[in-house]
Order: C-alpha cells, then sequence, then structure tokens
C-alpha cells in the first residue's frame, strides 16, 4: 500500500509535505475538505508544480520571490493562503493513502501501514539491511499515523480521485 500511496501522491503534495519544510513547518492537520477546494487544488496544480521545480532548483533556500509565486499560486486557485493550499494538499494526500489504486476501496491510513509493514516483514526478495530500514520507517509511520477525522473527507476524495490520479502520471 505504501508503493500505492507513493505512486497515487501527485509530485506537488508530495513536495508539499517532505520537500518544502521551510513552508511546511507544522505538524499535519486534517482539514474539513469541500467539493470545491478540491476542484481549485486539481486547477492549482499544474501551476505549482511550475514554482516547484523553481524552488527544487534553486537549494536549499530559494529567494523571496518564488516564495511569493507560491502565495500568488494560492490565491489565483481560490485559497486565502498558500498555507490553506497545502493543508488541502495534505490532507488530499493523507486520505489517498488508503485507497487501493485497483479496487478503489478505502482502508484507514493505519491500517494500510500497519498491512504493508507484515508484508514488508515477509518480503525476503529486498535486501536484509535495506529491509530493516524500511520496517523502522514503516514502523513509526504505523506508531505516528492518524485516523481519518473527517470521514466525509474519504467521499470527496473518491469523487474525485481518477482526477488525482491523472495530476500524479502527468508529472511521472
Amino acid at each position: 500500500m505504501i508503493r500505492s500511496f507513493i505512486q497515487l501522491c501527485s509530485l506537488t503534495a508530495m513536495a508539499i509535505l517532505f520537500a518544502l519544510p521551510a513552508f511546511a513547518q507544522h505538524e499535519f492537520r486534517e482539514i474539513k475538505l469541500t467539493d470545491k477546494t478540491i476542484q481549485n487544488y486539481i486547477k492549482a496544480d499544474p501551476d505549482l508544480n511550475d514554482v516547484l521545480e523553481k524552488i527544487n532548483g534553486a537549494g536549499d533556500k530559494p529567494d523571496t520571490r518564488l516564495i511569493a509565486e507560491l502565495e500568488s499560486v494560492a490565491l489565483k486557485h481560490g485559497f486565502k493562503s498558500f498555507e490553506e493550499l497545502d493543508e488541502v494538499a495534505q490532507t488530499v494526500s493523507f486520505i489517498m493513502t488508503g485507497f487501493d489504486p485497483e479496487t478503489g476501496d478505502f482502508i484507514e491510513p493505519r491500517k494500510a501501514l500497519l498491512e504493508e509493514l507484515n508484508a514488508l516483514k515477509e518480503d525476503n526478495s529486498i535486501p536484509e539491511n535495506e529491509r530493516s530500514e524500511l520496517v523502522k520507517e514503516l514502523e513509526e509511520a504505523v506508531r505516528t499515523a492518524p485516523d481519518v477525522i473527517f470521514k466525509s473527507n474519504i467521499t470527496l476524495v473518491r469523487k474525485h480521485l481518477s482526477e488525482l490520479i491523472k495530476l500524479d502520471e502527468q508529472i511521472n
């Protein structure tokens, strides 16, 4: 399921979650999504990816113009700020972790991570040292994974799942 998660999440969401610690230093907090916020996020994704590519190229310290571009993209697509867009992206990505891309079934992210952990422990095709490290990371993820608070988010993400998957396919 972790591989599914990585395949499903758009580069935008992953970059926001992991590659932009200076912009996303707050802890993950699931927000209540609306149909409109997901639509706006989908529309913002291409513009956001353009800016994120520039930021990734700028190294550890992107200049203030690039940060201002993030704010501009957020405002252009109906968000109050980049922080709000970031929260939507993180929430969408979090909910997507629970979807099986083949069946469309949803399983709570913690349970999905636990299943992946158990499968990883049994997978002898991965070298032991690499598997050991992955097991540690997954154990931490299982320990810290929050439960879905807003069950309506599952329905909304499911409604837009094919569009969200296409965002990822366009990037990869």
